[in-house]
């Protein structure tokens, strides 16, 4: 790498400290989110609790390896040709813990997927090529630590590239799976169907945020391997797939505001009805049951509800005319 220039030495000094300085932003917006969570969110699943606080360490850790390796060349071997020629200990720590953040993020949201759709073959789909990714993750850190010289970039080009193609791949499958699971679930109610429309938005901000950003550093690092502008932007990379799992369980209240309430009551001087609600948990999806008591004689329309236990989502079954005991 050229650093006899000003040119060269901000592609290679000048792009890995904008990339800390955009990750501290991030960083500091994820901070947030956590304290969010545990503060609105105490009685959560212990699940959930772990997995904030394991992707939350995993940032913690890629934040300060991308600090100490802006530090290390600029600060304590600034002016040192020779050190600046290698890449050291921060870089794999740092594409180690970005994989692992990523498919901790991707296994939840494909998680997510098949509790709403029970679909035995497309989430092991997803979860294979989120495995991939970190695979190439873990790979290109390992690749780096044994071939250490910039000059030796290319030795990784192969892992770099299974690594982002494959997370960008799983970002966008994962949220056009939960699009289309969304789209299939038909509902009456406005309030359901305002929320349905939120939850296929979210999951196309899901999507998009992780696969434009991994496909942005893939086309510059195959342009020119030499700088490290690629590194810069994959500094973020983690960042961006924390966020993503924070915001969407921070976002749960906000979601359910609108929906009908088990303990709604509606009285009319024509036409009295009383909606009748039962709810209970079954392998993780909230089961809403209601019924519209009318007295003007005229049949009630019973309908199923269920909904997500983890993102607020719903969709109904007409029970009519079914026996007590299939409802």
């Amino acid at each position: 790498m050229p650093f006899h220039t000003v040119h060269g030495i901000n592609k290679a000094l000048g792009a890995l400290l904008i990339g800390t300085w955009v990750n501290t932003l991030l960083y500091f917006l994820e901070t947030q989110q956590v304290v969010h969570y545990f503060r609105h969110y105490k009685k959560d699943n212990l699940l959930f609790k772990f997995l904030v606080t394991l992707v939350f360490c995993i940032d913690t850790l890629n934040t300060l390896a991308n600090y100490a390796c802006v530090y290390l060349y600029t600060i304590i071997h600034w002016g040192d040709m020779e050190y600046l020629q290698n890449q050291y200990w921060p870089i794999p720590v740092h594409l180690s813990a970005t994989g692992a953040s990523a498919a901790v993020v991707q296994t939840f949201l494909i998680t997510r997927f098949y509790t709403l759709s029970r679909n035995h073959y497309v989430a092991p789909f997803l979860g294979l090529i989120s495995l991939a990714a970190f695979g190439g993750a873990v790979t290109t850190a390992v690749l780096m630590v044994k071939y250490p010289f910039y000059h030796q970039r290319y030795s990784v080009r192969t892992p770099v590239t299974v690594w982002l193609v494959a997370s960008a791949a799983a970002d966008i499958l994962i949220a056009s799976f939960l699009i289309y699971q969304f789209h299939t679930m038909k509902s009456t109610f406005k309030n359901s169907q305002s929320l349905l429309r939120r939850l296929s938005l979210m999951a196309v901000q899901t999507g998009a945020s992780g696969s434009i950003v991994a496909t942005i550093a893939l086309c510059v690092y195959l342009s020119d391997m030499d700088n490290n502008v690629s590194v810069g932007i994959a500094f973020c990379l983690g960042r961006i797939y924390a966020l993503t799992m924070f915001m969407n369980l921070n976002k749960r209240h906000v979601l359910k505001m609108g929906i009908v309430t088990p303990n709604t009551y509606s009285d009319s001087s024509e036409n009295s009805s009383a909606p009748i609600h039962a709810q209970t948990y079954i392998n993780g999806i909230h089961v809403h049951r209601s019924a519209d008591v009318r007295i003007d004689d005229r049949a009630s329309d019973p309908k199923i509800q269920i909904e997500s236990g983890q993102e607020g989502s719903m969709h109904e079954l007409d029970v009519k005319n079914r026996p007590p005991e299939e409802v």
